[in-house]
């Protein structure tokens, strides 16, 4: 009977830690998509102001390195999300 208690304390312990760790990447996944929509926000109102071709060409440039940072990122995390799950 004891071996059966301590069989669930470990079980809902584990349970327990996964759900935090769930809830933490959510609460990851969320702060980027954040950041990502004041990004395209950000770029949106820079194209459209564009009053040159050379204004227009700037405001995609700067779009097209964020993106190039965010990827980077994105894979560093994919890479740390797959050493949680294993």
């Amino acid at each position: 009977m004891k071996m059966l208690f301590m069989t669930f304390a470990f079980v809902s312990t584990l349970a327990s830690f996964a759900q935090s760790e769930l809830s933490s990447l959510k609460q990851k996944a969320n702060l980027k998509i954040d950041q990502q929509m004041n990004q395209l926000k950000e770029a949106r109102n820079c194209i459209s102001s564009a009053t040159s071709l050379e204004g227009y060409q700037s405001c995609r440039f700067e779009l097209t390195e964020q993106g190039q940072i965010q990827k980077m990122e994105m894979k560093e995390e994919k890479k740390q999300l797959k050493d949680v799950i294993e």
